[in-house]
């Protein structure tokens, strides 16, 4: 990158405020995650794992376990690169904001402004928007199989991979109505991105988001004294993935540098050493869902712009997983508790990277005043009727798997969801808005579009057989 860019970015970030006061709940004990994190990777065979806490101000606490390499003994180093799969997503947005707010770009635009004419087919008459692909309401399901497992060199311009592939790349459903999440949409975006800034997508991340926040040695490209990544044994190497589209996830970075985007996320756009480098409306955006039709019908919870919300003991987390083959990742942030965490691990172990991350967030939650969820709205069975009966899933991640299905029912005067042999109480928040027990607000959401009534849910989108 140009110096001359660099010395600008700086004069455009001058200091401007301070950052906000620690938080009593991010004072954790290194020590103690350690020996949590430590049973966990004994138990589930990780071969090694990275993680800190961070709050306004920046990390609080960090820490290795294991080894980076098994057959030469490497140890993890809480200061070494990792790979973050998906949660680029979470930069992929904030490039986007940062040129919205250049003017340089707006949500709202037709893809079809910006992209090479067909590297995708829209045969609706709704036009895709660049906010459909943040919030995954494009209507692509995920990528083939073949994209997923392509192997493609850094020197391909994105604009090649997504050439490559376009009779894949065909809006299965309406957008602007159902999430489902599509590595797709990155890809896409990338691009969206590119013709926009009139810049490769990597340099604009780069500009726009990895040299304002003051991260080092971060890039796409594969660096040195990365972790082996293992399979999910723990003990099968992966080689390293280069991924067909690299906004998908294909962004590296050094593990201390996620506290500095944790603490921006939790200053509202403002760096931890006060810095304005996003307005807070942007931020406030960014955490909100705007295009689905659970969220036209009030519904905040889900995935937003790049970014996804989780319940966790009262408690609400924002953030992304990451999965690069070989590496997994967990970001997560909350307001509620003015501090966030980062946890890498290299294997392909999902099960232990979720287990990772509840320890980590029951930790950071112990303690904390809960959200109180709001009072219950008594619905009488003539209000409910509308929502009652048989339901289908309208949409898929991966062809060729069965659709899933619903029931709504009315029993002892409350609504119950069921779906296979699991029965769930639906609490009305409003004559449109549920929420399950345990939830502190509502995650299910009723519409009607078109005449006809819709459940939409996290991963799932039914539509009811009228």
């Amino acid at each position: 990158m140009l110096i001359a860019k660099r010395l600008l970015i700086s004069m455009l970030l001058a200091p401007i405020c301070e950052a906000g006061a620690t938080n009593s709940h991010c004072d954790i004990s290194a020590q103690e995650i350690n020996q949590r994190f430590a049973m966990e990777r004994q138990q589930q065979h990780i071969p090694g794992i990275v993680w800190l806490v961070a709050d306004r101000r920046g990390t609080v606490a960090s820490g290795a376990l294991g080894v980076a390499d098994i057959d030469s003994g490497r140890p993890m180093d809480a200061n070494m690169p990792v790979r973050l799969g998906s949660i680029t997503k979470i930069f992929n947005a904030l490039a986007v904001l940062r040129l919205v707010e250049a003017n340089k770009l707006a949500l709202q635009d037709p893809v079809d402004h910006w992209i090479d004419t067909g590297l995708y087919h829209n045969s609706y008459q709704e036009p895709l928007r660049v906010e459909h692909l943040l919030e995954h309401t494009s209507g692509f399901p995920d990528m083939s199989g073949e994209e997923f497992s392509r192997q493609t060199p850094f020197s391909q311009p994105l604009k090649i991979s997504l050439a490559e592939f376009t009779d894949r790349h065909i809006l299965a459903w309406p957008p602007g109505r159902h999430p489902v999440y599509s590595n797709l949409n990155a890809g896409v975006l990338g691009r969206v991105i590119e013709r926009a800034a009139s810049q490769p997508y990597e340099e604009v991340v780069e500009e726009q988001v990895l040299l304002p926040l003051g991260f080092s040695g971060a890039g796409y490209r594969q660096v040195a004294n990365l972790a082996t990544g293992y399979d999910s044994d723990g003990a099968t190497p992966i080689p390293y993935w280069q991924m067909h589209y690299r906004p998908l996830g294909g962004l590296n970075v050094m593990a201390p540098d996620m506290a500095k985007l944790i603490s921006a996320l939790l200053n509202k756009g403002t760096t931890s050493d006060g810095r304005r480098w996003l307005s807070p409306g942007s931020i406030d955006r960014m955490e909100t869902l705007e295009t689905s039709l659970g969220a036209r019908a009030g519904l905040d919870y889900g995935y937003a712009l790049g970014i996804y919300h989780q319940f966790r003991d009262g408690v609400l987390f924002l953030g992304h997983g990451g999965d690069a083959d070989g590496h997994l990742a967990k970001l997560g942030y909350s307001r509620q508790l003015g501090c966030g965490y980062f946890i890498a691990i290299n294997a392909f172990n999902t099960g232990a990277s979720s287990a990772l991350e509840r320890i980590m967030q029951r930790q950071l939650a112990e303690g904390s005043v809960k959200m109180t969820p709001p009072a219950p709205v008594n619905l009488s069975r003539r209000q409910a009727e509308w929502v009652i009966g048989n339901y289908k899933s309208v949409t898929w991640r991966f062809p060729g798997r069965p659709l899933p299905v619903a029931t709504v029912l009315w029993e002892e005067g409350n609504l119950w969801l069921k779906q296979g042999t699991r029965t769930r109480k639906l609490i009305a928040v409003s004559p449109q808005l549920f929420r399950f027990s345990g939830e502190p607000r509502a995650s299910v959401a009723f519409a009607r579009e078109d005449g006809e009534t819709f459940l939409q849910m996290e991963d799932y989108n039914f539509k009811r057989l009228e």
